[in-house]
């Protein structure tokens, strides 16, 4: 797995990258993404936890987490439906310059993060609770 590569380096423009931290896995990472928000339409009842895949090699996202089991790794955010644990959603931690849902200084990031994994969702149901 060593020199599995998805893009080509040279055809990658940082400037106009819509996630420049996910640049090499990005086609891949958005693939995965929108064959699972095609197969399944999740119930109301849906809900958001960030998980750490554990990664030890070198990554510009790579995140340490002290008090995890696994303290070095890749930190996802994923919305799951709660009757089937379905992931339906999921974003990669990339660091503070990740695109998400607002950019506006009023709402707290974990808010932006929420939005940005409901934003398909928001008009399909009415209702909304989330604890933080």
């Amino acid at each position: 797995m060593k020199f599995l590569r998805f893009t080509n380096n040279e055809t990658i423009d940082l400037e106009t990258h819509p996630q420049p931290g996910l640049r090499k896995i990005y086609e891949v990472y958005d693939a995965i993404n929108r064959k699972f928000k095609s197969s399944y339409v999740p119930e109301r009842d849906v809900s958001v936890d960030e998980s750490l895949l554990l990664y030890k090699g070198r990554l510009d996202c790579k995140q340490y987490l002290p008090k995890k089991r696994a303290r070095f790794g890749i930190k996802f955010y994923q919305l799951c439906e709660s009757s089937s644990c379905y992931i339906w959603n999921s974003l990669i931690y990339t660091g503070k310059d990740m695109p998400l849902w607002n950019e506006s200084p009023n709402y707290k990031s974990t808010t932006n993060i929420i939005m940005t994994l409901l934003e398909d969702l928001l008009d399909k149901y009415s209702l909304w609770y989330i604890e933080t």
